[in-house]
């Protein structure tokens, strides 16, 4: 019977890691998954000891080669008396001593509150970065334990260029210096696996090397109620591919496949660095908010429906068509390599399936799109190039200095606009796909002004050099920056009625 034991280095530290909390982050290949199916493995002795490992989408879970096959795959390596009951249509395992591993999900915000009861002595996160903040934090609430076991938690997951899981483990990297391609966001090597403290106050964090320095931090209400050993501990442990020969003697082209990816992803996945692409001191919008887009589910709709389509044919883009409701999207559809009559009749269906106007439709006609303007009849044509939109009113932050900015076209002004939604938490894009929620935060972080003298004319920089960054055409973010034009020019009162025609 072959031995389950962990490879010295990173698994061998992953698994020794005494922290309350815990990161796991590195290169593809690794063996991150390897350590979160050990750890359970270290309490086969304690009765009724149980724990979770959690992805983001059911699927994720019981794909082919997913996590529930690899845990069948190592399980059943253990010895007959250690060998659990499998229950797969539960992602259970029962093992003969009692203990518990349960996989599941938290694909919508809302999931964690199926665990307001249980006591969960270990929790574990497979891919933190497809998670949000607040579904890890909630969970933190869930783990508890009077089985004997001290409450901890793991999350295991690749490199992200921002985010609020870099934010976690930035004391442990250099900083996203593009001079120096040795360091960028790279671990540094003496701050490796080092114990920290931290709590949690008000959604902020707060850190010290010791119990006592985190607690001097708190706010004088809560300083008296914390004791050092209420402190949570926490580290943070790198691999690399190199890390698990396991892996690259049984499989000498997996690390073939890494060094045939983009730049960008050779660098997460295969370098294990948490370098940002898109970095730039001229960004539009911050990392915060446009995280929040996706977690606004106060926003509330007002019933007047609008769509807006960024359109390519047959080209390496796909066509982008958004449905909004106020600033809520509720529908997405993204259609690969169109046709042009099958883009009209794209729309035309998104148009009557949700009773949207034909004034109420936008769409890109600055590039490809500009020949379904005779077509798209009442439609409003978006070109980004066009001048922008003269404003009769000016906004509170802009009263307060008595002057409008002057935008070079329509394209900055509509970007601008967007600004004040996704700044304001005024905007909500409900997706439940983790890709797609990557795509758009992508893309949005590569929108940046252009530096201008003052006086000049405000920019957004050049579509070519967005390309040049995130590998590819902006589609999602242009789509979702269309709908401010509809709050910088309003469709008339007696346009709404009409009926959506083309």
């Amino acid at each position: 019977m072959k031995e389950i034991k962990p490879q010295p280095g990173f698994q061998m530290n992953a698994l020794s890691c005494s922290a309350d909390v815990a990161i796991l982050g590195g290169s593809a290949g690794c063996g991150k998954t390897f350590c979160e199916l050990m750890e359970p493995l270290r309490h086969l002795k304690v009765p009724n000891f149980s724990s979770i490992i959690f992805r983001r989408e059911t699927t994720q879970i019981d794909a082919p080669g997913g996590l529930w096959d690899k845990s069948v795959e190592m399980y059943n390596q253990l010895p007959r008396n250690l060998k659990p009951e499998m229950v797969s249509g539960l992602n259970l395992h029962r093992f003969p001593g009692g203990q518990a591993l349960k996989f599941n999900h938290l694909q919508r915000e809302a999931d964690v509150y199926k665990y307001d009861g249980p006591e969960i002595p270990l929790i574990q996160f497979d891919e933190l970065i497809h998670f949000l903040e607040t579904q890890f934090f909630y969970m933190m609430t869930r783990n508890r334990s009077t089985c004997g076991v001290k409450p901890y938690m793991r999350a295991a997951t690749n490199p992200q260029g921002s985010g609020w899981v870099k934010d976690l483990v930035k004391w442990y990297l250099h900083p996203d210096d593009h001079h120096v391609e040795s360091l960028q966001a790279a671990p540094i090597e003496e701050r490796i696996g080092k114990i920290r403290y931290f709590a949690r106050v008000d959604e902020q964090m707060l850190w010290g090397n010791l119990p006592e320095e985190v607690i001097s931090q708190l706010p004088w209400a809560l300083k008296h109620k914390f004791q050092p050993e209420q402190i949570k501990s926490f580290s943070f442990i790198p691999g690399l591919l190199k890390d698990n020969p396991a892996l690259t003697n049984a499989d000498p082209t997996y690390e073939g496949n890494l060094l045939a990816q983009s730049e960008y992803d050779r660098i997460r996945l295969m370098d294990g660095r948490w370098i940002n692409p898109v970095a730039g001191e001229h960004r539009l919008y911050n990392d915060a908010d446009i995280n929040d887009i996706f977690t606004n589910s106060f926003v509330r709709k007002t019933g007047i429906r609008y769509i807006t389509a960024d359109i390519a044919l047959e080209g390496t883009d796909d066509m982008v068509i958004l449905v909004w409701d106020g600033w809520v999207i509720i529908d997405v559809l993204t259609v690969p390599r169109s046709d042009g009559a099958e883009v009209v009749a794209h729309i035309q269906n998104k148009a009557t399936e949700w009773g949207v106007p034909a004034q109420r439709i936008c769409f890109d006609a600055g590039g490809i799109g500009g020949g379904f303007k005779g077509v798209l009849r009442n439609a409003r044509p978006f070109v980004g190039a066009n001048p922008p939109i003269e404003q009769d009113k000016l906004n509170a932050v802009q009263k307060q200095t008595m002057t409008k900015p002057r935008f070079l076209n329509l394209r900055a002004q509509c970007y601008y606009a967007l600004k004040e939604p996704i700044a304001n938490n005024s905007f909500y894009f409900p997706t439940l796909s983790v890709n797609l929620q990557r795509l758009v935060t992508q893309e949005l972080q590569a929108i940046e002004k252009v530096p201008v003298a003052e006086g000049a004319k405000y920019q957004i920089i050049d579509k070519g050099l967005i390309r040049q960054k995130i590998k590819r055409s902006p589609n999602y973010a242009d789509a979702i920056s269309m709908r401010s034009l509809f709050d910088l020019q309003p469709v008339p009162q007696q346009s709404r009625r009409r009926v959506a025609g083309f």
